[in-house]
């Protein structure tokens, strides 16, 4: 695999959400995670949702300790501890993460989400590897915040200090330990993913994650 692809800095996307004149809202968010499975089409998603866990089910039954990937999502926010929590509790790898927080207040979300290396920037429990990437992109906000002063400045001075939450992620675990997180409160959904090489690619980051962009003195962003 290439290294330079695996060590994957934070992606920021900012989801202006029009006529809305108040914090984007944790359902909002949960749902917007979501969403691009169907396209928008909410009948459409419960389709998908049950087609991803008819076939699961199936999977958990014949062949219960088969590894796969998958994309878990969350139908409200996960805090730090709570996704740790979730991990330890079941035993599955996270190979990414996507999280979000609200900009402002006219329903703007920020949307970051950490490439597999990411996480293993430092060693640490899964939660505090996970605060400390976290952390080290609020960074980028608060700089951003005082050496661009605009209209977004405070929004972002904001977003430096506010607890982002997990939405979803890609994991692998056992079939059956898939089926048992599908069918926690918690989640909305649980999608198979056909690539499975990207567990191959996950253990090799993890075997050798190398030098790392947020441990590096002077690391900032542009």
């Amino acid at each position: 695999m290439n290294k330079v692809s695996a060590i994957t800095l934070f992606l920021v996307v900012l989801f202006p959400l029009a006529s809305f004149s108040e914090p984007a809202s944790d359902a909002r968010m949960a749902d917007e995670a979501i969403a691009p499975y169907a396209h928008g089409d909410p009948d459409k998603l419960d389709r998908v949702i049950q087609e991803h866990a008819e076939r699961l089910r199936d999977l958990a039954t014949d062949t219960p300790d088969e590894v796969w990937p998958a994309s878990v999502f969350f139908n409200r926010g996960l805090s730090y501890r709570e996704m740790h929590e979730l991990r330890e509790d079941f035993g599955f790898e996270v190979i990414d993460l996507k999280m979000k927080a609200p900009q402002g207040d006219q329903g703007v979300v920020m949307s970051i989400g950490g490439g597999m290396a990411d996480l293993f920037a430092i060693e640490g429990t899964f939660e505090e590897r996970l605060e400390f990437v976290v952390k080290s992109q609020q960074r980028c906000f608060a700089r951003r915040a005082r050496l661009i002063p605009d209209d977004d400045s405070q929004a972002l001075a904001d977003l430096a200090t506010k607890p982002f939450l997990v939405y979803s992620a890609r994991i692998f675990g056992p079939n059956k330990v898939l089926r048992e997180l599908q069918q926690q409160p918690v989640v909305s959904g649980v999608f198979l993913i056909q690539r499975r090489s990207i567990i191959s690619d996950f253990e090799a980051v993890k075997a050798n994650p190398g030098p790392h962009p947020y441990t590096m003195p002077g690391f900032y962003c542009d």
